[in-house]
């Protein structure tokens, strides 16, 4: 991968990492608990932990994937909790596809809780963290999150 790419992709996981972080805050603060805006939040959230999950726990299918190995390439992170591993797998059919397994009560019953968005959110920085140790001062530089002046009055893991 060239250094612009790198720097691109770099941009990229910072919006991911900002919007998963900043959503748990504003879920955990109650600050938009009304539907339908609860829900739309909700989505959004666990939309970016799809995308900031695959970046750190999946292998690249195709060549224009972007995994946590584009830039550690010995990566070895934290463990998958097995409940954020359930809500993982629970999303492909509640948020990323219309399928019929939707409408099983006991499928229903797994749905996510504040305990599991405090999970999430726990597991977020605790992930980055450890991947962030592991770049030099200039590639830290390079994790700018280009909409990061959306995100002021939150807080962020930028490092």
């Amino acid at each position: 991968m060239n250094l612009k790419s790198k720097t691109s992709a770099a941009a990229e996981l910072m919006y991911e990492v900002d919007s998963l972080y900043v959503s748990t805050e504003i879920i955990l603060s109650g600050r938009f608990g009304e539907f339908p805006l609860d829900g739309l939040l909700q989505e959004a959230c666990l939309l970016h932990f799809r995308i900031v999950w695959d970046f750190f726990y999946k292998p690249a299918v195709k060549t224009t994937d972007i995994t946590v190995r584009s830039f550690v390439p010995q990566w070895k992170g934290p463990a998958q909790p097995a409940r954020l591993k359930a809500i993982r797998e629970w999303l492909n059919v509640m948020l990323a596809h219309l399928t019929t397994r939707r409408t099983e009560p006991g499928y229903k019953a797994g749905e996510i809780t504040a305990t599991d968005i405090q999970s999430i959110r726990e597991h977020t920085k605790a992930l980055f963290g450890v991947f962030v140790t592991q770049f030099s001062d200039d590639q830290r530089k390079e994790l700018i999150n280009p909409l990061a002046h959306k995100f002021t009055q939150y807080e962020t893991l930028n490092p």
